[in-house]
């Protein structure tokens, strides 16, 4: 069965839609001319699709919907208190993967309020441990895609120069987080926007 949901934190608030609206659209003016770096304009992610994956899951009804929303309600003692402030920075792709050809890129977050990375490792843990996660997750590795060029001609770009000049780029700076959330699968269209349909979530 393919994957019908995925649990992530969505990166898109009325706080950081300007600042990641701003900086998509320069990154995007940028690598499409043809006189730059000349990347198809659909390889860009829609603003609205803007978020951290932490593991994708596949619920075949009722039941398993039901599963995944009570095991979501069970994390609520492992969250802070206090408001989590994330950045988002550089643009990189995953390790071994060729530059010269490659189908996703990506921006990592930065979290100075506490340890965001083992937050998230803790928090899917327990997913893992109702088995309402796949069993094929890949290992954690947080990051907010930018780039998907799965879809294009070759299936691939020559992301290399792309890479270097937008290694230090800051994508959003200190957005407050707002919830943890279960996501359909396929990003929908909502105007001239696309985002993810929110089966259900619980404020961070």
């Amino acid at each position: 069965m393919a994957p019908t949901h995925f649990l992530c934190i969505p990166l898109i608030t009325e706080f950081s839609r300007p600042q990641l609206s701003a900086s998509l659209s320069t990154f995007k003016t940028d690598i499409t001319r043809p006189n730059s770096f000349g990347i198809p304009e659909s390889v860009v992610r829609p603003v609205g699709t803007i978020h951290l994956t932490l593991g994708v899951m596949s619920l075949a009804g009722s039941r398993d919907i039901a599963k995944a929303i009570e095991v979501l309600q069970s994390i609520k003692p492992l969250l802070p208190t206090a408001p989590l402030k994330v950045s988002l920075h550089g643009l990189g792709t995953f390790p071994g993967a060729d530059p010269r050809h490659v189908d996703i890129l990506f921006a990592q977050p930065r979290c100075h309020d506490c340890d965001f990375d083992a937050l998230c490792h803790k928090i899917r843990h327990v997913f893992e441990k109702a088995n309402v996660l796949d069993k094929t997750n890949p290992p954690l590795s947080l990051h907010a895609t930018i780039v998907n060029a799965r879809k294009t001609r070759t299936g691939g770009i020559d992301a290399r120069q792309i890479i270097n000049k937008y290694r230090d780029y800051t994508w959003m700076r200190s957005v407050p987080l707002k919830k943890i959330g279960i996501c359909r699968m396929g990003a929908e269209k909502k105007g001239r926007d696309k985002e993810y349909r929110l089966l259900t979530s619980i404020n961070l």
